[in-house]
């Protein structure tokens, strides 16, 4: 190539437009891979060499030194008990990860938006198998996110309702199912007054009043007031926690504007579920509680100003989890 006297530059035009037109997709895909592929930066080195360390992954002993640091300087620890070497991420979900950790910034930015799985990886410029991956580590570190979740005063509940993938829909006569029947995966949803959510898949069809004490077991305040459709398996919980009740039929507030619907507390809750599943409509119905873990993440994590709060907080339950999960354990799972 010859420089021009302008400072610009002359390409031989020998190069077919075909072949031209290749190389530059080539490049600029190229260039959006290192982009999107960061090197591990400085600020992520402090940060992950910022962690509390209170005990060996290993052995659990208390006596370790920092023995020296990794070319990318990242500290490495030494414990005087089991003369095992080991990291800040060492025992985590992010134990042995190649890819930095920043870029699970956009990728759960993207999540807690309502977009995709695929749509985050393509984003990401990352193999589909990759996003899959991290959702299943998230789904690891919010496993018990509900389980101290406590429901009092004005107690809103109600199920809804998601289908079955189309491979596991059950026909009669050779007629699909209709209506509230096998066909529909049940969830249990319920918001109190204070904003607390519990969303918990009920298997399939309507529920009993067994399968709903089970879903939300010891997660009600005695004596509280249950605010429902008049469903008669809800007649368990009232008995079982000596609740009041507030009874208002489907067939009075069908039609309501939201504002005058005595329902809306919880129908907000299933519009903003159903929205959020809608954009992951190839879902594996087999996890489909840790979907709704991670639905319930979402709505106590959405409003103004909350995207930091909500990314920081996914972030360190993946980084403070002490469980391993192996990309080969991933795909041994997922053939």
């Amino acid at each position: 190539m010859k420089k021009l006297k302008r400072g610009k530059t002359r390409v031989s035009s020998s190069i077919p437009s075909d072949t031209a037109l290749a190389n530059l997709i080539d490049t600029t895909v190229e260039e959006w891979y290192v982009q999107k592929h960061r090197s591990i930066s400085i600020d992520e080195v402090t940060f992950i060499n910022s962690l509390d360390i209170n005990c060996c992954p290993y052995c659990k002993g208390k006596r370790f030194i920092i023995y020296d640091h990794r070319k990318d300087g990242i500290k490495r620890l030494f414990c005087k008990d089991c003369k095992r070497k080991f990291n800040p991420l060492t025992g985590t979900l992010f134990d042995s990860h190649k890819i930095a950790i920043s870029e699970w910034i956009e990728y759960i930015y993207h999540l807690l938006s309502y977009e995709s799985v695929m749509i985050s990886t393509y984003s990401n410029r990352n193999d589909k198998n990759t996003g899959y991956y991290w959702l299943s580590k998230i789904f690891l570190a919010i496993e018990d996110i509900q389980d101290n979740t406590i429901l009092k005063g004005r107690i809103y509940l109600d199920e809804t309702y998601l289908s079955v993938m189309p491979k596991d829909i059950v026909y009669k006569g050779g007629k699909k199912l209709r209506g509230i029947s096998r066909n529909k995966i049940c969830i249990m949803t319920a918001i109190d007054s204070y904003g607390n959510i519990i969303i918990k898949s009920n298997g399939k069809g309507k529920p009993s009043r067994l399968r709903i004490i089970e879903a939300f077991n010891g997660h009600i305040k005695e004596g509280s007031t249950l605010v429902h459709d008049g469903e008669n398996s809800h007649k368990g919980l009232i008995d079982k926690y000596h609740l009041k009740e507030e009874i208002h039929p489907t067939k009075e507030t069908k039609g309501l504007n939201d504002e005058d619907n005595p329902m809306n507390p919880i129908n907000s809750v299933h519009r903003r579920l159903k929205a959020f599943m809608r954009e992951h409509g190839s879902y594996n119905r087999d996890n489909i509680q840790d979907w709704m873990n991670l639905v319930y993440f979402v709505l106590i994590n959405q409003g103004d100003n909350k995207a930091e709060r909500a990314i920081l907080n996914l972030l360190k339950r993946v980084i403070s989890s002490s469980k391993i999960h192996r990309f080969s354990e991933f795909k041994s799972k997922h053939k």
